[in-house]
């Protein structure tokens, strides 16, 4: 709890919502089998509405479009901040897969000139596993 605290506080997270966190046995009302040992906290991933509501990474399951309301750049320094302060180091974090897009400098075969394309590449969060 110290380092998710000191991450907030490094990163000035005043929106953090949560679904839950298990209790020191490692039991939770839901019955979660993956937040045990009282250490794990199902955390909400950070919106740029900065008012902690359930966002979803993606907006369609099977585009896997990264959502417009997820905050990316403030979610992946919030990582890093908890990863430093000792979250997800003695136990896994967890994220969903999705795409995000990104401009890239290709070769158009046809003119032989440097266009730009977008593209869609697979992501996941730093220090996540799936």
């Amino acid at each position: 709890m110290a380092g998710l605290l000191g991450a907030m506080i490094e990163e000035s997270i005043e929106d953090l919502g949560f679904n839950g966190f298990s209790v020191k046995d490692g039991n939770t009302a839901g019955g979660s089998s993956s937040h045990i040992n009282g250490e794990k906290g199902d955390l909400r991933y950070l919106s740029t509405n900065k008012n902690g509501e359930a966002i979803h990474l993606f907006t369609n399951h099977t585009t896997k479009i990264q959502n417009p309301n997820f905050d990316y750049e403030r979610q992946k320094r919030f990582n890093e901040a908890m990863y430093k302060y000792g979250w997800g180091r003695l136990a896994k974090m967890y994220s969903e897969n999705f795409y995000i897009e990104q401009e890239e400098e290709v070769i158009n075969p046809k003119t032989k000139k440097k266009e730009k394309k977008k593209i869609r590449v697979l992501h996941l969060l730093n220090h996540c596993f799936t």
